[in-house]
């Protein structure tokens, strides 16, 4: 199959489309990475919400 540089295209449904998948893993990854860091520091968050309960 060659290649075509003619740029095909896309309506407005299609890019809202691509842009919700792009935007849905934005957010996995980042609700992961929050986790992660949570999960780090964990022991200094704890202290650090002792100091408010003490």
């Amino acid at each position: 199959m060659s290649y075509s540089g003619r740029v095909r295209y896309k309506s407005r449904r299609e890019k809202n489309k691509t842009f919700i998948q792009r935007f849905k893993w934005i957010i996995l990854f980042g609700i992961i990475a929050i986790i992660v860091l949570i999960y780090k520091n964990r022991i200094a968050l704890k202290d650090h919400l002792v100091t408010y309960f003490y």
